[in-house]
């Protein structure tokens, strides 16, 4: 798997909030969303920036396109994001 690049979102698409075993840097660059870092929610919009540990939840949802810079340390494995398909059939990010 890629360990970074550019994702974009369209307005309410989502990352669904997950807790995988690497480190993630996350630099909005364009638009306005939620995010999800540990146990806090926060909006975001361009210039934000999250530094979110291994381990801890995270999670993304669009309110505009939203378009935004991730580098994950150590690349993810599969088992890093077991289950994530089965919440995506879910439909709901959180």
């Amino acid at each position: 798997m890629d360990p970074g690049g550019v994702g974009r979102c369209e307005p309410g698409q989502f990352i669904l909030i997950h807790q995988p075993g690497m480190n993630l840097t996350l630099t909005i660059l364009e638009g306005e969303g939620r995010l999800v870092a540990g146990k806090q929610e926060a909006p975001v919009r361009v210039g934000a920036v999250a530094l979110i540990p291994a381990g801890e939840a995270r999670g993304l949802k669009a309110d505009s396109l939203l378009v935004a810079l991730h580098v994950v340390i150590p690349p993810p494995t599969e088992a890093d994001h077991a289950g994530v398909a089965e919440k995506l059939k879910r439909g709901v990010w959180k």
